[in-house]
């Protein structure tokens, strides 16, 4: 149990206590990129849990933005509730330190420190600067501006996350030995994307140092879930009533949790499965299963449920008529869920209960943000492959429908919804446009 800080925040007369460490921090194993609500929902949470000895503390660095001030004040510790009809607390003490992105020194060291042997991401899809062919996109200005400070032809900072990862490796590389870089973001075939962005810019910059990243370092895939909505002030009240102290930083999630990794480490890694993480040979399963039945369904809710005045996936699922729908939609993508993956109806109940879950406030804006390339790889896929079988694919068509319905040019309101769409040209011709922008799989790939 940790103990409580007294020289809290001022609130009138009373001090209120904060979270403060039990123990020294512990000793840095891995270095985290993207800190964020997720992260500290997920991998640091995992990590705690199997980590007794202390040996696998977190050095975690913002992404772009500065740490949050709480989070600065209390040390890296923070409160992370679970919700549920009986919510419950926890602290967590393994970051071993909070640091932003936009530090180039600590960040280097941090990669180069010989005890660190992992690197995790979480930096969303849009950080790893992919063009439509699974490529570095050269044509990116902020990428080609990266190269250009690594080759040493212009001064300032690096904005990019490729470019960070480039620039610690190169002095990894003169110090220490292999790293495995473990992205941890919703993304299919994760690794090879951070594969294809690291060693993309590598080779831009320096030919010898990437072919060191090919030998030395692993790029495993991931398959990540766990619902964690943007903290609020809701979620620090219910952190001050469970615990008694103000944690400004506090994180609230779900109880289920999953985490699926590629068995292709380069070094040592914590014993992340004694905590429920499944170490395979193979994720495309799991990540398709996950993309295809629950990161599709909340696109669907996001782009309908708003045009029908939900706010949040509760809520939306809650509406029969949206129920209704994503039931269609998962009966037309299991098809495409691989037997591997296991049983696609207890997965189904699974997220009929996680969507209900009582105390997730998971907002229909946020999973919103970006649903044009949401829909590129959660649904145009099921699209695709219905229409192929001879069939319509009509409840697909119906979120592709709803991103235009919801768009500037299309912006007529609910009914227009009830159209025919899966004969609509409009509609089609966007499945068509998407689908030439999809990555080329390999052959046996549930996706391709």
């Amino acid at each position: 149990m940790a103990r409580l800080s007294v020289t809290g925040v001022a609130s009138g007369a009373q001090h209120r206590l904060r979270p403060e460490r039990s123990a020294p921090a512990p000793a840095t194993g891995i270095v985290h990129l993207g800190l964020g609500a997720f992260h500290r929902a997920h991998q640091a949470a995992f990590t705690a849990e199997v980590d007794p000895e202390r040996r696998w503390g977190i050095a975690a660095f913002t992404g772009r933005s500065p740490v949050e001030a709480a989070l600065e004040r209390q040390d890296g510790v923070y409160t992370l509730l679970e919700a549920g009809a009986r919510p419950g607390a926890q602290l967590i003490e393994q970051l071993s330190s909070v640091r932003s992105g936009q530090d180039r020194g600590a960040f280097r060291s941090a990669v180069a420190d010989p005890r660190v042997s992992v690197l995790t991401l979480t930096i969303t899809e849009r950080g790893y600067r992919l063009g439509a062919d699974g490529r570095l996109d050269l044509r990116d200005d902020e990428v080609r501006s990266d190269i250009a400070a690594l080759r040493g032809e212009c001064a300032g900072g690096l904005a990019t996350a490729p470019g960070r990862i480039v620039d610690a490796l190169a002095v990894r590389r003169a110090s220490t030995g292999p790293l495995t870089v473990v992205s941890c973001d919703n993304l299919a075939g994760n690794g090879a994307a951070t594969r294809a962005a690291v060693l993309g810019l590598a080779g831009e910059v320096d030919e010898s140092l990437a072919g060191w990243i090919e030998r030395e370092i692993a790029f495993p895939s991931t398959a990540v879930d766990r619902i964690t909505p943007r903290p609020d002030a809701r979620v620090r009240e219910l952190a001050e009533h469970l615990t008694g102290v103000a944690d400004d930083a506090a994180v609230l999630t779900e109880r289920h949790r999953e985490w699926v990794l590629e068995d292709s480490f380069a070094a040592e890694r914590p014993a992340w499965e004694r905590a429920g993480a499944l170490v395979v040979d193979d994720v495309v399963p799991f990540e398709t299963r996950k993309l295809l039945l629950l990161n599709a369904a909340h696109t669907l809710l996001a782009l309908e449920g708003r045009l029908r005045g939900h706010e949040t996936v509760r809520a939306a699922f809650a509406d029969p008529e949206l129920r209704r729908r994503v039931e269609a939609l998962w009966d037309e993508a299991a098809r495409l869920v691989p037997a591997e993956a296991g049983s696609v109806e207890g997965y189904r109940a699974q997220l009929a209960e996680r969507f209900a879950e009582p105390g997730i406030d998971h907002r229909l804006a946020q999973i919103a943000q970006g649903s044009g390339e949401k829909l590129r790889i959660r649904i145009v896929p099921t699209v695709l492959a219905e229409r192929a079988a001879g069939r319509s694919g009509r409840a697909a068509l119906r979120a592709v429908a709803a991103h235009l319905t919801g768009s500037p040019q299309l912006r007529d309101g609910i009914a227009e919804l009830h159209r025919p769409w899966a004969d609509d040209d409009g509609v089609l011709d966007l499945v068509e446009e998407i689908r030439r922008t999809l990555p080329e799989q390999p052959p046996g790939h549930p996706l391709r």
